[in-house]
Order: structure tokens, then sequence, then C-alpha cells
């Protein structure tokens, strides 16, 4: 005892013992330490591998798009999907002008040839490649308008060429002398000349004393009429039923005749013209479409040089030809 310290002694093992007052001052345990830089470091890990997670969740998540490049000058300007679906939305708005025809060859794309379509074009082209087509645009032309379809037919040997043609017949009493035979003689020339114009052609028939007739049938009102089998069958009929009888008046049935506006009149008279200055003049003021006129004229005998000669001047100043026709020859 002697007051002594049992603390300060040496223990059993004869290692010196610490005061309680040696732990306070002493630094922080080492395993204290191993404890907080594991579990910083678990902690690090896990951080890491969330942040990796959600990155890999983001990117399977995304979709995929294209990128166009639109070169516009001398700047490259970069159209994102944004951008594409923008367009696309004005588009079908409506908004965008529509494009513009371009006469510039595409572009040849590596590995593929430039092929040029033979079926394409413009409609003139196409239709020119096109069997058939040129025959059938041809004859909608020679069927309803003066495009095409002339032919040339005959009257007392005087050729006349076109695709509308007038008959202005003399149907007065005197030509039913010689026992007919002047008006039978007409009327054959008459059927033989419209038998020789086709489907294509339009004709009339004006039959004329000091009245005038016109063929009309169906209730056609003076029409020309397209010279089909069953009008050619009705107009010989008509031609057949036809008498002379009555005066003459040129004037009224050259007028009319004109009025039709042919591309070529046949004129048979037995009669002289007799035609004046002044009726020569309003006669041509009627030939509008300036007709070619001929003239057949029926005569009884032999042509006199003092006879009148205003037929033969009227075919002369529209382009025609005259033909004087000697009745006393005619036989049956």
């Amino acid at each position: 005892m002697h007051g002594t310290n049992p603390l300060s002694e040496p223990d059993l093992l004869g290692v010196p013992q610490k005061h309680s007052g040696d732990f306070r001052r002493s630094g922080t345990p080492a395993w204290l330490l191993s404890v907080f830089l594991h579990a910083s470091l678990v902690t690090g890990l896990v951080i890491v591998s969330q942040t990796i997670r959600r990155g890999a969740e983001a990117i399977e998540s995304r979709t995929g798009g294209i990128v166009l490049v639109a070169m516009r000058s001398e700047t490259t300007e970069y159209l994102t999907e944004g951008d594409i679906d923008q367009v696309t939305e004005q588009a079908s708005g409506g908004d965008l002008p529509p494009a513009l025809p371009t006469t510039e060859a595409p572009a040849e794309l590596p590995g593929i040839a430039n092929q040029n379509n033979p079926e394409s074009g413009t409609g003139n082209e196409i239709l020119a490649g096109t069997p058939g087509a040129d025959d059938f645009s041809q004859a909608t032309q020679d069927r309803t308008g003066k495009v095409g379809g002339e032919v040339t037919t005959e009257f007392f040997g005087i050729p006349g060429t076109g695709n509308e043609f007038v008959y202005l017949f003399d149907r007065s009493g005197s030509m039913e002398g010689y026992d007919g035979r002047p008006l039978r003689a007409a009327k054959r020339q008459l059927i033989e000349s419209i038998s020789s114009l086709g489907p294509n052609q339009r004709f009339q028939l004006v039959f004329y004393n000091h009245e005038t007739r016109t063929f009309n049938p169906n209730s056609s009102r003076g029409q020309l009429l397209f010279a089909e089998e069953p009008i050619k069958i009705q107009a010989t009929r008509f031609i057949e039923s036809i008498r002379g009888d009555g005066g003459t008046d040129h004037l009224a049935g050259i007028k009319l005749a004109l009025q039709f506006a042919p591309d070529v009149l046949f004129i048979l008279s037995d009669a002289e013209g007799g035609f004046t200055a002044a009726e020569m003049t309003r006669i041509a003021s009627w030939n509008r479409k300036n007709t070619v006129i001929h003239v057949i004229e029926f005569g009884d005998g032999p042509q006199s040089p003092y006879s009148d000669r205003s037929f033969e001047r009227l075919a002369r100043e529209h382009r025609g030809q005259y033909l004087y026709k000697n009745v006393a020859t005619f036989q049956d």
C-alpha cells in the first residue's frame, strides 16, 4: 500500500499499462477509417452503376431518324425530324406551291441505268407513239369539220374538189323540152356525182324556177347533209320527183346556194344569165367564202358567138369552169 498507485505498476507480463488519459489523446482508430473508406467506395459504385443504366435505357428508347441536307447556294442546312414533320404538315395543308416543270434530265445514280420511257412525254408525243391514234384523230376531223376529207367529184366532166358541195339546178318549164331529155340527162349526172361522195362529205340540192326548193329529209331545214347511204338514197328519190315548170329567177337561186357556204357550187341552167354589172357585184358580195362556182349551160343548137356570156364570166370570176351543152344531141 504505502500510497502507491497500482496502475503504475507493470502487469504480470512486464508490459507498461497506459492510463485512461492516454486514450483521450490518441487519433481515430484504424478500423473506423477502413469502414468509412469501404462505405464510400460502395456508394460510389452504386451511383456509377445507376447512371450507366439510365443512359442505356435512354439510348434504347430513342428512335432512329434521317438527317436531310439542303444545299442552298453556298450554305448548307441540316433538317432534323422536327423540320421534316413541319414540312410534311405544310405540304398536306396545301400551302406549298406546285412544283415547277423542268426539262433537266434526272441525275444518274450509281448502279442504276438511266432509261428513257418511250410512253412518256407530252400529249402529242404519246399520241404519235400510239398505234391508230392518228387514224382516229383524222377520222374525227373528217367527220365533223373542214380538216381533210376532200374528194373530187365530177358533173358533166367538170371536176370539183372539196368537202362540201351544193348543186343548183334550173327546173323551169323549158327543161322539159326535147321530150324531157335535158332534165333526165341532168338528173343522171347529178345522181352519179352525189353517189361518188363519201360519208365524210356534205352536200345540198337546190332546185329553182321562179321559186327555190331544197332537199330537206327528216326536217333538216335546209342544212348541209353528210353523204351517208340512207341520205343518198333519199336524195335520189327527191331528184327523180322533180318536174320542170314555171319561169327562171337566177339571182334567188344563186343567193340561197351561196348561203350554205360550200367549197364548190355547180350551177346548171338552160337560160342565159343576162347578169348586169351590178348583179355580178351582188353575187360576189354573197360569195363570202370564196366558193368555186362551176357553170353548165344548156342551149338549143350550137352556141352563138353573139349570145350572152354572163354565165361564162360568172364561172371565170369565181375560179370555176364553164361548159356549154347542146341539148339537141342528148340521147336517152
